[in-house]
């Protein structure tokens, strides 16, 4: 299962529309990588790096309903997918769930089945090793405290805990944020923002770094455009005056201290998840070093091949490059197209 590639190379800082110290000296090298591996095709799916492998999970390819539960794995120095052979309890099928890492441990936590928003949802924990390729599901008691079950929320993790903010509830759309201890295998609630100032929403950025929560877009009625911060030492949500151009469901990630994002949906479809909506296909950059007092930046693609707008992608990042994977494009089809983002100092 190997897959051809094709490079590209041409992104400048020409386009910037916000400028930030030293900006002058990035520029982002974009290769793209076309996977000869027709069954990977999905969107609404999670992609995580670990290590120097790529690790492709749940989604669909028509839409709302699973494609699998199998587990792909891309070996970035070969170039090489395979589908793994595991043990364990795998999760169920499922799109619309979030993953991280931890050390060699991917984790998924919630998702849908249901063609409704509030049918069939998750909120199941599973762990897998990469080493051993086995799955485990954490088990609760009755009494013990868990989140909302929802889908197309977003996680991330720091040292050994992972965060989960936000999804598409049984009900309403939540801005709730949890915290999960790895090592105690203990839920915790943490303070909500107030829903007028930070509103509910699915398909937001969220990455952590140096202490703090970052999130920003996502979709809660229209796409948004507001950045926003939680600080872990005060347990304190900020608002910060930067503004990204309206969007969710795009692929996200931290690359060399900055905050990167790829695509997503600008206007949703009138035939909602069964339809293309607008799609954007440029980069957005946030000097998360700086903190509070950076601007988010956009760069327009510029490059010799066509890389189609995209939504409802994934991505992820390891050794200094960011990959994006699959997606919904404006053509309504499900894409198996691997990107490569690096930023370079000239």
């Amino acid at each position: 299962m190997t897959g051809g590639a094709n490079c590209v190379i041409i992104l400048g800082t020409n386009n910037l529309i916000d400028q930030i110290e030293n900006i002058d000296r990035l520029v982002i090298e974009l290769n793209f990588i076309y996977v000869m591996l027709t069954t990977v095709q999905r969107s609404s799916h999670s992609v995580t790096a670990i290590g120097n492998h790529l690790y492709v999970f749940g989604g669909e390819y028509e839409p709302r309903i699973p494609v699998d539960n199998d587990i792909y794995q891309y070996n970035i120095k070969s170039g090489e997918w395979k589908k793994l052979m595991t043990t364990g309890e795998k999760p169920s099928l499922r799109i619309a769930h979030a993953a991280t890492s931890i050390s060699n441990r991917l984790y998924i936590f919630g998702g849908r089945t249901g063609i409704e928003t509030d049918e069939n949802v998750f909120n199941d924990l599973y762990s897998f090793d990469v080493i051993s390729l086995k799955w485990e599901k954490f088990e609760f008691d009755s009494n013990d405290i868990l989140p909302e079950k929802r889908s197309y929320h977003s996680m991330t993790s720091m040292k050994d805990k992972l965060y989960v903010f936000g999804g598409c509830g049984e009900k309403d759309r939540l801005n709730t944020l949890w915290e999960f201890d790895t090592m105690k295998c203990k839920w915790r609630n943490l303070p909500s923002p107030d829903k007028e100032q930070i509103k509910p929403r699915g398909g937001c950025g969220l990455v952590a770094y140096n202490n703090c929560l970052w999130v920003f877009g996502g979709f809660c009625g229209f796409e948004l455009d507001d950045v926003v911060n939680f600080n872990l030492e005060n347990q304190t949500w900020s608002v910060l005056e930067t503004k990204i151009s309206p969007r969710s469901v795009f692929a996200y990630g931290l690359l060399n201290g900055f905050i990167i994002g790829f695509g997503g949906e600008q206007d949703p479809s009138s035939l909602g998840h069964s339809g293309a909506g607008e799609f954007a296909d440029d980069v957005i950059l946030f000097d998360v070093k700086a903190g509070t007092s950076s601007k988010f930046l956009r760069l327009n693609i510029e490059t010799d091949s066509t890389i189609e707008k995209r939504g409802w992608h994934a991505g992820d990042s390891t050794d200094n490059c960011f990959y994006v994977f699959g997606g919904n494009t404006s053509e309504n089809t499900r894409d198996n197209m691997l990107i490569l983002l690096k930023l370079k100092n000239n």
